[in-house]
């Protein structure tokens, strides 16, 4: 009686009465409800949003439990089966939703979670109860309990079927594309091998006739036909040139730029005097990494070019820029103060196969189309520049690293 009333006034442990009830306040009460309350607002919160993110996702969880064999699915996963949880309770209810290769992958992927504790991750296709076909990502991890031993394995599903229809479809496509690629190159090959045979024939017959047994007439028609002869040659001689390009990638070598535009004009010399052109060159770098053929075939052209198309009754006047952009690529510059091209008119065919903007008896319109062709087949682009009477710039940026 003693010991109870000193408890009763605080004075003895509580511990010492297990049978005392610790009285509590109704603000304690009070705050402990509203705590509850609180954490039950939240996890209702946070399981909505769970839920809306797997709804918009098509993305479910599901538990499997090797000892009992049965699983346990979340609603997204029954939306994507399009069946309720009672219907998929083990293995065999699951596979019944696929066709058997994926029911073997399956079947081992089971396996290998419960025995080796493998994860796992497979694109498969499935067929809902209703009938509709679609592919799923199906991934698992599994879980292991203190002696090691696997207990759950859990994971998701996820309706996958727009974004891989789509690829199969991309896949698709390219192959077709690879397929009429491949049919396109024969075809070009074919055609410049049988017509070159023909034109060739051509013009060796051309040279067997002894055009002095021709009249008059016959002779202007036969000198029709090695004109037409020639520019046939030389039209094939060109696609050759593009098609070389375009299958054979060639390999570059480290190049000093110096000397080979010193190499290049030694070439252009006598054209180069005749017209009494003058070049500036400005070669803030030395080095390029480039095939040597297609580089001596870009200076080659915008140098001929400088010359064909100056300004009437005027010297050339060029200049070559050498150095690296901003972007730490380099860059070659040519630019002249020529004739110039109206770009608002010609932009889009400049580059253009035997496009040709000024009258001249050495314009084919095939130079500015190899030069864009080699460039790009090394990864390089290629600018151009230019006014009416006001002259022209190209800026090539390469890609040493293509």
């Amino acid at each position: 009686m003693y010991r109870h009333h000193l408890a009763y006034h605080g004075l003895l442990p509580v511990q010492d009465f297990p049978n005392v009830l610790l009285l509590r306040s109704v603000s304690d009460l009070q705050r402990e409800i509203d705590d509850r309350i609180s954490v039950e607002e939240k996890l209702a919160e946070s399981e909505f949003l769970l839920t809306a993110a797997g709804n918009v996702g098509k993305l479910g969880g599901w538990e499997y439990d090797p000892a009992t064999g049965q699983f346990s699915w979340t609603a997204t996963c029954r939306n994507i089966l399009q069946t309720d949880e009672e219907s998929v309770r083990n293995e065999s209810d699951l596979l019944r939703f696929f066709a058997e290769p994926y029911q073997l992958i399956i079947r081992a992927a089971l396996h290998e979670s419960t025995a080796l504790g493998h994860s796992w991750d497979h694109e498969l296709q499935l067929t809902t109860r209703d009938g509709i076909r679609k592919w799923v990502r199906f991934s698992a991890t599994p879980l292991l309990n203190a002696e090691g031993q696997v207990s759950k394995i859990r994971g998701i599903i996820m309706d996958i079927d727009r974004y891989k229809t789509l690829e199969l479809k991309l896949v698709k496509s390219i192959d077709q594309m690879a397929q009429k690629n491949s049919q396109l190159q024969s075809f070009t090959h074919i055609l410049s091998h049988n017509l070159r045979n023909h034109s060739s024939n051509i013009a060796l017959l051309a040279d067997f006739v002894d055009e002095s047994t021709l009249t008059k007439d016959n002779e202007e028609l036969f000198q029709k036909i090695k004109t037409v002869s020639k520019h046939l040659n030389g039209t094939l001689d060109d696609l050759s040139q593009v098609i070389k390009i375009r299958d054979n990638q060639l390999e570059g070598e480290q190049l000093n730029i110096r000397e080979v535009t010193r190499q290049v004009l030694s070439v252009l010399d006598e054209s180069l005097h005749t017209s009494q052109a003058e070049i500036a060159m400005d070669f803030q770098e030395e080095e390029i990494f480039f095939p040597r053929i297609y580089l001596e075939s870009i200076l080659m052209n915008l140098l001929s070019n400088g010359i064909k198309y100056k300004k009437d009754h005027e010297h050339p006047l060029m200049r070559l820029r050498f150095y690296r952009s901003k972007t730490g690529l380099k860059v070659l510059e040519y630019s002249d103060q020529g004739k110039g091209i109206d770009l608002s008119l010609h932009a889009d065919k400049i580059f253009g196969l035997y496009k040709t903007f000024h009258k001249h008896e050495d314009a084919h319109g095939v130079g500015l189309f190899l030069i864009k062709n080699q460039i790009e087949a090394q990864g390089g682009n290629i600018q151009v520049f230019s006014k009416v009477d006001a002259g022209i710039t190209f800026k090539i940026t390469f890609n040493e690293n293509a």
